[in-house]
């Protein structure tokens, strides 16, 4: 159980952090969040992309506020956990539904793309395993 643990808070802080960097940098430094989503992402953003980043950088500093609220109440919160994997679940979808194009349109490559979804799909396995737990 202690492995498990381990694994859950792993994922579920490395989501919060990941929502939380990518979140601020596209909220108050779009032009770094350009270069950044490039470099770990390997896409290339358009200037009509770059409006997005404001709006998606606010919406990402929310899940990651709501995570860290989530996080020192999980007994109290445990339902959000199974929205949380219902999130991650609309993702991995996504991902696999949009993956030839997001191949063409960013170039993303398949093999990156498929790193990202075994890494949701160990995100959402574990939310759901701690939610059976609590």
């Amino acid at each position: 159980m202690l492995f498990f643990n381990a694994l859950f808070y792993l994922c579920f802080v490395g989501l919060i952090l990941d929502h939380l960097i990518t979140g601020f940098i596209s909220l108050f430094f779009p032009e770094q969040a350009r270069r950044w989503f490039e470099h770990f992402y390997s896409i290339r953003l358009t200037d009509a992309m770059m409006l997005l980043f404001k709006p998606w950088g606010l919406l990402g500093l929310f899940a990651a506020a709501s995570g860290i609220v989530m996080l020192f109440g999980l007994e109290r919160y445990k339902y959000f956990l199974l929205l949380f994997a219902a999130l991650v679940l609309g993702r991995l979808i996504l991902r696999f539904v949009l993956a030839r194009e997001v191949h063409e349109r960013f170039k993303l490559s398949l093999r990156r793309n498929m790193r990202q979804v075994s890494i949701l799909l160990l995100c959402m396995l574990t939310f759901i395993g701690k939610y059976l737990s609590l």
